[in-house]
C-alpha cells in the first residue's frame, strides 16, 4: 500500500539500467550477489514517497483525538492509558511521543514501554473505510494508477526481484498482500509463478485485473479465505504498518503459508533519521517497527525470522520470515495454542523490550528540525526527487496514454529478466 519512506531511485550493484525510451530496464545482472546485497544494504527501493496528504490531513488538524484532555497537552514521554492493549506485548500503559504527524495532521502516537511497539493510539481514522474508498486517490489523486506511477512501481518490482530472486522460483505460488496496482503480481506471472495479489481498494484491484489480466482479490487480508498452507511464500510491501491488528496478520499469513515457505515484509523503520522529525509519524501508519518488534511479532505468529536488513538510508527495514514444518503455536484467530491471548506470550519477544523502548524514545525526542535542516538529508533528499523526475519524463517522452499504455510500459521494463510478453500463468505446481 504505502511506498517506501526515504528511498530515492537506486539499483543493485552491478545493474545497469538505460534510461532510453519509457525505461525498458536493459537490466544486467553482472557481479550482483544477493547475499551481499543483504549485508551492506546496498540495495534500496526507487519507490519514493511523493504522497499529496492535504485533503486528508485536514480533516485531523485541530482534532482532539478521543483520549484524556490532560493528555493533549501532556510532555512526550508523559506516561498514558491506552485506549487498545498494545499489540505485541497485551500491555495497557504508554508513553507519548507525539501529538503531531506529518502536515500538521493531529493524532496521539505513543511507545511501549514493555516491549518497544510505537503505535497510534486511539486510530486516527475508520480504518477500513479509509482504505477502501479513499487511501489511493488521497494518496495517489487518482483511481487508477497514472502513467509515472506504474513505472515508478515497475521499477521497485524489478529492483525486489533482483535483491530476492532466490525466493520466487518458477512454478511457486505466491500471494501479494496490498498489491496495488498490480506490478509486482504481473512480473511474478511474467516470470512462471503462480501469483495472486489481494488489494482492499476497489478502483486499484479492477484495474489490475482489467488492465493487467490478473488475479486478484479485493479484500483485506483479514477476510481471505485461502486454503491454510498453500502458498510457498508470500510478500507484504509496506502493508503491514496500516493494518489495525498486524498480529493477527500475521498469524493468519503464517497459516496460510506452507512448511518451509517464506513471508517477506517491508515496512518503514521507526529508528530511520532520513526524513524531517516532524514527518516522522504518518496518519496512515497506526504501527511504527523496528527490526526487533517486527521480529517478535512474528516469532509470536509461529514465524523464524531468517535475515533482517535496512534500506541504504535507513529509511526501511525487510525481515524474512520462514514457517517450518513444526509451527502451530498460534492459530489464525489470534490465539495461542493454550487459549491464552497472544499478549500473554511476552517471553517469546526474542529482545529486552524495555531498552528498545528507551533506545527509541530516546532517539526520536533527540531529534529536531534545526539538526535535520544542517544534515545532509535535505539535499541528499532533493537531489534524489529530481534525478527521478528527469528520468522519468525521458523514460515516458512520447507515450500516449491510452487502454493499453500501461501494460506496454511494464512489458518493456520486465522485457530483459523475463522474455517478451506473453500468456499470464495462473497455474500451480503439480
Amino acid at each position: 500500500m504505502s511506498e517506501p519512506l526515504c528511498s530515492q531511485t537506486s539499483r543493485p550493484k552491478g545493474v545497469q539500467t538505460s534510461e532510453s525510451a519509457i525505461g525498458r530496464a536493459d537490466v544486467k545482472h553482472g557481479d550482483l550477489e544477493i547475499e551481499k546485497s543483504y549485508s551492506k544494504g546496498e540495495t534500496a527501493d526507487s519507490k519514493a514517497k511523493t504522497a499529496d496528504f492535504r485533503a486528508l490531513d485536514a480533516n485531523f488538524k485541530g482534532r482532539t483525538p478521543n483520549c484524556e484532555a490532560g493528555a493533549v497537552n501532556s510532555k512526550a514521554g508523559a506516561a498514558v492509558a491506552l485506549e487498545r492493549a498494545c499489540e505485541l506485548c497485551g500491555s495497557l500503559e504508554g508513553r507519548e511521543l507525539s501529538m503531531t504527524g506529518r502536515g500538521g495532521a493531529s493524532f496521539r502516537t505513543v511507545i511501549c514501554p514493555s516491549c518497544g511497539l510505537v503505535f497510534s493510539d486511539p486510530f486516527p481514522h475508520d480504518v477500513r473505510d479509509f482504505y477502501e474508498k479513499s487511501y489511493r486517490l488521497d494518496y495517489k489523486g487518482a483511481y487508477i494508477p497514472k502513467l509515472k506511477h506504474v513505472l515508478r512501481a515497475g521499477l521497485v518490482a524489478l529492483n525486489r526481484h533482483l535483491r530476492l530472486g532466490e525466493y520466487f522460483p518458477k512454478g511457486a505460488r505466491l500471494l501479494d498482500i496490498g498489491s496495488g496496482g498490480g506490478e509486482f503480481v504481473y512480473l511474478m506471472t511474467r516470470l512462471g509463478l503462480a501469483a495472486k495479489g489481494v488489494e482492499p481498494n476497489l478502483g486499484y484491484a479492477e484495474y489490475s485485473r482489467g488492465a493487467l489480466g490478473l488475479d486478484v482479490t479485493v479484500a483485506f487480508i483479514q477476510d481471505v479465505d485461502f486454503p491454510p498452507a498453500f502458498f510457498d511464500v508470500m510478500t507484504v510491501w509496506h502493508v503491514l504498518e496500516h493494518t489495525e491488528a498486524p498480529a493477527q496478520v500475521l498469524r493468519r499469513l503464517g497459516a496460510m503459508l506452507a512448511a518451509g515457505g517464506r513471508l517477506i515484509v517491508e515496512v518503514p523503520n521507526v529508528k530511520a533519521v532520513c526524513q524531517s522529525p516532524a514527518g516522522a509519524f504518518h496518519v496512515a501508519h497506526l504501527y511504527n517497527f523496528s527490526v526487533a518488534t517486527l521480529s517478535a511479532m512474528m516469532r509470536q505468529a509461529g514465524l523464524t525470522p531468517e535475515r533482517s536488513f535496512l534500506s541504504p538510508d535507513g529509511g526501511n527495514l525487510t525481515v524474512i520470515a520462514r514457517r517450518s514444518a513444526d509451527s502451530g503455536g498460534t492459530t489464525a484467530s489470534g490465539s495461542a495454542a493454550s487459549g491464552e491471548p497472544v499478549g500473554a506470550l511476552k517471553a517469546g519477544l526474542g529482545h529486552d523490550g524495555a531498552s528498545e523502548a528507551r533506545e527509541v524514545q530516546s532517539l526520536i525526542s533527540g531529534r529536531s528540525a534545526l539538526g535535520y535542516a544542517l544534515s545532509s538529508w535535505p539535499a541528499r533528499r532533493a537531489w534524489g526527487r529530481l534525478r527521478r523526475a528527469v528520468s522519468e519524463r525521458w523514460r515516458l517522452r512520447g507515450v500516449k496514454d491510452g487502454p493499453d499504455a500501461r501494460r506496454a510500459i511494464l512489458d518493456q521494463l520486465y522485457r530483459d529478466v523475463a522474455g517478451p510478453a506473453g500468456a499470464i500463468n495462473h497455474g500451480g505446481r503439480d
